[in-house]
């Protein structure tokens, strides 16, 4: 989804709506812009220069929040299809028909059952046949809307609104909520001007965290430390900077990548910060416990410094209202209650298609298969910066009476999947419970079994002590995988493992399941009908 300017308002990104993992801000995202550009695409690589206008690596996040977008849209157009994941130039995409019927076809089968107007596709090939036809052989056709949203008018307060429901604090070692009567430290250019869209126009109704903070009356000082637009480092600066951190009760250190970093016209070739704002960040820590980072990027970016420093609040491309919604956030006028809708890896050698992306020119070979995302670092129990849907809170939450509505599952059944979930903190804020669900009949999985995968999610806001049930209705085809020689989806029998999350690393509760009989569920396959 590209930012859309209407009225002059630049909203969220699409990598910033999805951190929301909300389909009804999704929904109110779309209405407000009226026209949109939705990206289906997965997240293959953090590499990728458009990764700021897609939503996830997870394609039952990106099915949920790509169609909720379109369903509020006035005018949608979808695109590009199909497996559109890299910029650079690749005639030739190669995926193996499980990877295209699990990963890359929901998102975009989702979209255009949302009704669209338009639809777009990517240039070149998958597997030899031309995107245009692939998708016509492979995806329905763009459903009617029934039911048109009405417009709403963006406003600037619509903005910050939105852009606080997006910001995902990632780490807080108890730096944050900033106080009243604390001496802070603004240091870096970010925290005047923020980089808050992918592409088009900057408006002149955005302001920076550091301007926020002044109009409501902060204890701030600033030192600009390093430039927003360049990598350059200037030690008299530097030195200022970490005399401020020194003299300060908590330094926050506004960073990101700068536009000329990023281009949606080609993909990275690095996962790193410019190196003077890792260097000065590095010696600010050094020196400062309560060190707080902020980040405005697109996509993930290595944090050699994560272990050093107290918190990082990650805003990603939050649109004009990010200055003020950061300041929220900071002070704990608003609680934090995004989620990653991706893996943040320790490193660029870690990604699941490292050794293949973008390709050689000719051909892109999605190698990786099923393995995308926490897909990759779960079966590989790889170490990582940050999980899949991973954010906290300045509240708690307890997890209790997880159950089922039935232990066994019959074919052209349901069941429903309950929790009770608390707010045990003193503050009202929100949870996202995730469900993942494990396969452990044993049954032999072409091209690998998956340790989990997503199912559900749903955000929920409870006041302090308050406390309600979440439920998650599942069908076979919620446990099933795609079989290519079936070329059907296919639920094998055996017991199947529920798993209740905070984060796809932090699961709270777990419920057996057992299924019965062998299912197959229709499904777009390379030679539908």
């Amino acid at each position: 989804m590209s930012v859309q300017q209407k009225a002059g308002v630049v909203l969220p990104a699409a990598c910033a709506v999805a951190a929301s993992f909300d389909p009804a801000l999704a929904r109110s995202v779309g209405a407000a812009q009226g026209q949109a550009e939705v990206d289906p695409n997965i997240k293959r690589s953090p590499l990728c220069g458009r990764n700021f206008a897609m939503f996830s690596e997870d394609p039952h996040l990106t099915a949920a929040l790509a169609a909720a977008v379109v369903g509020g849209a006035q005018n949608a157009v979808v695109g590009p299809l199909l497996c559109c994941s890299q910029v650079t130039d690749a005639p030739d995409r190669r995926v193996d028909e499980r990877t295209l019927q699990e990963i890359y076809l929901p998102p975009a089968a989702a979209s255009l059952q949302a009704g669209p107007q338009g639809v777009r596709y990517g240039s070149g090939t998958l597997n030899g046949v031309p995107l245009a036809e692939a998708a016509a052989a492979l995806l329905p056709q763009p459903a009617a809307k029934t039911n048109d949203t009405p417009s709403t008018t963006p406003t600037h307060a619509l903005a910050v609104q939105l852009a606080t429901q997006c910001g995902v604090l990632v780490q807080n070692l108890g730096a944050l909520p900033l106080r009243a009567g604390q001496r802070v430290a603004y240091i870096g250019a970010f925290a005047e001007t923020p980089r808050y869209y992918g592409e088009g126009q900057p408006t002149p109704a955005a302001i920076g965290a550091l301007d926020a903070a002044l109009l409501k009356g902060r204890r701030v000082g600033y030192v600009t430390g390093f430039p927003a637009n360049r990598d350059e480092r200037d030690e008299g600066e530097f030195l200022r900077a970490v005399s401020a951190a020194v003299h300060a009760d908590v330094a926050v250190v506004f960073a990101g990548l700068p536009e000329s970093f990023v281009s949606p016209d080609a993909d990275r070739r690095t996962l790193r910060l410019p190196d003077c704002q890792n260097n000065l960040i590095a010696r600010i820590a050094a020196v400062q416990k309560n060190t707080v980072v902020v980040l405005h990027t697109g996509t993930p970016v290595e944090c050699p410094w994560a272990g050093d420093v107290s918190a990082v609040l990650c805003m990603y491309l939050a649109g004009e209202g990010v200055g003020e919604a950061t300041d929220a956030l900071l002070w704990g006028d608003a609680n934090p209650s995004g989620r990653l809708p991706e893996t943040w890896p320790l490193r660029l050698e870690d990604t699941p298609c490292y050794l293949d992306y973008p390709g050689d020119g000719r051909t892109a070979d999605y190698r990786e298969g099923v393995y995308v995302g926490y897909r990759w670092y779960d079966a590989r129990r790889m170490p990582v910066r940050w999980p899949f849907g991973h954010g906290m809170s300045y509240t708690g939450f307890v997890y209790r009476n997880a159950r089922l509505s039935a232990n066994t599952l019959a074919e052209g059944g349901e069941v429903k999947v309950c929790v009770t979930v608390k707010n045990s903190g003193a503050v009202r804020g929100a949870e996202v419970v995730q469900l993942y669900i494990s396969d452990e009949t044993g049954a032999p999985i072409a091209g690998g079994r998956v340790p989990q995968v997503l199912r559900g999610f749903s955000k929920v806001w409870l006041d302090p002590g308050e406390e309600r049930d979440v439920e998650f209705v599942l069908t076979a085809r919620d446990l099933a995988h795609y079989d290519p020689t079936r070329r059907a989806w296919h639920t094998a029998p055996g017991r199947y493992l529920l798993r209740l999350g905070h984060t796809s690393r932090d699961i709270r509760a777990s419920l057996g399941l057992n299924f019965g009989s062998h299912h197959s569920a229709d499904a777009y396959s390379l030679q539908r009908a």
